[in-house]
């Protein structure tokens, strides 16, 4: 889905009806452990709509998931520049000053 949040501070948001419904549909334990999973297998059978993020952290560019050694490397660095408490619009900022558009 188009949108504009940096990976991985995107979101789902799921009502307990719907919850219910595919825990029902669900066909194995991949469907279970990752429900966004079977919406994207079944998206016909669904409303799907995209959650924009606030213009302050809007930045698909910012990549934040990890799924090389250079991610880790990328990802130390950027660790190196904010706490525990940090807010998203203070990540995507540090992000961009280390490393600018991905």
């Amino acid at each position: 889905m188009n949108h504009d949040i940096p990976d991985p501070l995107e979101t789902g948001i799921f009502s307990r009806e719907i919850l219910a419904i595919l825990s029902r549909l669900a066909m194995g334990s991949s469907d279970l452990k990752q429900v966004t999973t079977y919406l994207w297998d079944y998206v016909r059978d669904f409303e799907i709509y995209p959650v924009f993020a606030p213009p302050k952290i809007a930045s698909p560019a910012v990549k934040l998931d990890m799924d090389t050694q250079a991610d880790l490397n990328r990802l130390r660095q950027l660790a190196a520049r904010w706490s525990q408490g940090s807010s998203a619009i203070q990540v995507v900022r540090a992000y961009l000053d280390l490393f600018g558009v991905y």
